[in-house]
Parts: structure tokens; C-alpha cells; sequence
């Protein structure tokens, strides 16, 4: 990937952590990541294999990082092609814990971040290219009293279930309805969430970035760009 503006005094080869909201189409055969900050990592301890003692010795762990990361293959390890047989990279978003087990040895786990159906690893998937005709876009965003709405416009057949997840910098809010399908009629979609109920917070966090995604269900390949919103004020 291609960071724009990157710090100057990064070495070549260096391990680091990048967060950021987006990951966007750029000229060239590497997409450009919006990156808002760049942590290195420090070295890790090699640990030799567990034998069973050492297994049982571990009984707990202290989590006290979590991000959200990027898992890259590049296209001559992934596997995967498209249709004209050309080798795919892979990128697949997951949650990565880190912390210390209870014998004071670091730990860090990594679980897949999105559901399964959003991630194509079939190379039959990958090569499924969508007609010109189908298309989703977010056209507007209305942010009120106890209320959020979006709407867009699709050329799917009316009665389409598309699904859509909410982002806060970057990261999938957990109280989004991420199965609720918001319904293609007569080119148009609409989807409202009450805010305060259910789980939702009484309001939106003004110091927050949001981005709004929306796709066919059952094929992402069909999806629209994604749709940035903030609650700030236009600047003085």
C-alpha cells in the first residue's frame, strides 16, 4: 500500500502499526491508505514451543491493547486469481489483542474483524466481476434527535436487501444493525436508526470521523464508496 505523506525518519524495513479510516483506489497497482497515525513495533521475544507443563502453567491473560489491523498476503502468496488468471493480493481486516499472561510472557491474538460473507477468498468469487448496471451509492446522511438516516440510490431490482455498517474512525460500531436490510424501491434505498434504544447511544460523538459502507447482501463485489460524515462545524 501507498502512504501519503509517510514520516520521513521511518527506516526501510521497519515493522509498524498503521491505523487509519480508508483504504482507497489509486493509480498504479497499490491502493493509497488514509492513514492517521503510524506506531513502531517494538521486536518480539522468540518463544519456544509450549510443552505440556508450560501449557497448563498458563491460566489467564491481561488484554490491554486492542486495534483494528490489516492481515496482507501479497498476489504470489494469497492463493487467489481473477477470472483472466492474474494473482491477487489479499487484505482482510481483524482485531489484534495484545497483552501478559499470568507466567509474565506477552500474548497477542488475532480474529478475523468482518463477517464471513464480506470476505471473497474463492478464486470463482474474486472473478465475478459486476455488470456496469449494478451500482449502490450513499447519496445523503440526516443526523437528529434520537435519530440517524441514510439514503442512496441502486440500480439493483427493487426488493434488494442491502446491508451497510457504520464506522467510527475507522472502527465498526458495535450497535449498528448490520443484518437490517435497507430495501432497493424504484432505484432508491433508505435506512434509520432510533438513537437511545436498544443499545444505541443517546447521541453521535462530535470528536468522531464516521464513514458509512453499504453493499448487496450476499455479494460485496456490488458496494458503494464509502460515505464520510462528521457532527463538526464547517471550519472558521
Amino acid at each position: 500500500m501507498l502512504l501519503p505523506d509517510a514520516p520521513p525518519d521511518l527506516a526501510d524495513g521497519a515493522r509498524v502499526w498503521v491505523h487509519g479510516p480508508a483504504i482507497e483506489a489509486a493509480e498504479g497497482p497499490y491502493p493509497l491508505f488514509q492513514w492517521r497515525r503510524i506506531e513502531r513495533d517494538s521486536a518480539l521475544a522468540k518463544v519456544a514451543p509450549w510443552n505440556g507443563e508450560e501449557a497448563l502453567a498458563l491460566s489467564q491473560a491481561v488484554i490491554t491493547e486492542v486495534d483494528l489491523v490489516y492481515i496482507y498476503k501479497a498476489a504470489h502468496d494469497s492463493g487467489l486469481t481473477d477470472r483472466d488468471g492474474m494473482a491477487l493480493n489479499l487484505l482482510q481486516p481483524a482485531w489484534h489483542f495484545a497483552g501478559t499472561t499470568n507466567t509474565g510472557d506477552r500474548i497477542e491474538i488475532i480474529i478475523q474483524a468482518v463477517a464471513d460473507q464480506l470476505i471473497l477468498t474463492e478464486p470463482a468469487q474474486l472473478g465475478e466481476r459486476p455488470r456496469a448496471a449494478d451500482s449502490v451509492t450513499v447519496e445523503s446522511v440526516h443526523v437528529s434527535r434520537g435519530r440517524l438516516a441514510f439514503s442512496g440510490k441502486s440500480t439493483l431490482p427493487d426488493g434488494t436487501c442491502l446491508q451497510n455498517q457504520l464506522f467510527a474512525d475507522g472502527i465498526p460500531v458495535p450497535w449498528w444493525p448490520t443484518d437490517t436490510c435497507a430495501t432497493v424501491q424504484n432505484g432508491t434505498w433508505q435506512m434509520a436508526v432510533r438513537l437511545g434504544e436498544g443499545g444505541t447511544p443517546d447521541e453521535l460523538d462530535a470528536t468522531v470521523e464516521y464513514t458509512l459502507r453499504a453493499w448487496q447482501r450476499d455479494n460485496p463485489a456490488i458496494a458503494a464508496e464509502i460515505f464520510p460524515f462528521d457532527l463538526a462545524g464547517p471550519a472558521e
